[in-house]
């Protein structure tokens, strides 16, 4: 996202906004991940999936991921994207898809190195933060467990 556009972010609105979030009861999940003194450094947002793409699978969507800068590239990214598709894995959905920046390279290989491809979708979301955003989506296929079992 532009700096300008994470500069102008209102703390408190976040705050409101998650607390919000947090306490509805329904088909979404967070997970969070801590440092090694307990500290919450980053979390995922994902649910069901919110575009109509792919309709007759199940399928949920990585909503958000976002980490400390200072705890980049020490493995908490990867541990919540593997918590989330355990989750995902659990619930028998057959993809996990997401949308990315298509300029944000460092988060694409991110993703790609997780077995995520781009799989042709994009969009320009411009509500967001009042300025274009481009983003493609990736998908990840999840395994299916075997007929007769659960």
């Amino acid at each position: 996202m532009p700096q300008e556009v994470l500069d102008g972010l209102s703390v408190e609105k976040r705050i409101a906004g998650w607390q919000r979030s947090l306490s509805i009861v329904g088909p979404d999940m967070t997970c969070v991940v801590t440092d090694d003194a307990n500290i919450v450094v980053g979390f995922a947002h994902y649910g069901l999936a919110r575009d109509a793409t792919y309709v007759d699978q199940l399928r949920g969507e990585l909503f958000a991921i976002n980490l400390q800068p200072e705890v980049w590239r020490r493995g908490f990214g990867r541990q919540l994207c593997e918590q989330v598709l355990a989750h995902a894995a659990a619930r028998q959905w057959h993809f996990l898809s997401l949308w990315v920046l298509r300029e944000n390279i460092r988060a694409r290989a991110f993703y790609e190195s997780l077995g995520f491809i781009a799989d042709g979708g994009e969009k320009t979301e411009s509500t967001l933060v009042g300025a274009p955003l481009n983003e493609l989506r990736y998908r990840k296929q999840l395994p299916t467990a075997p007929h007769g079992s659960h």
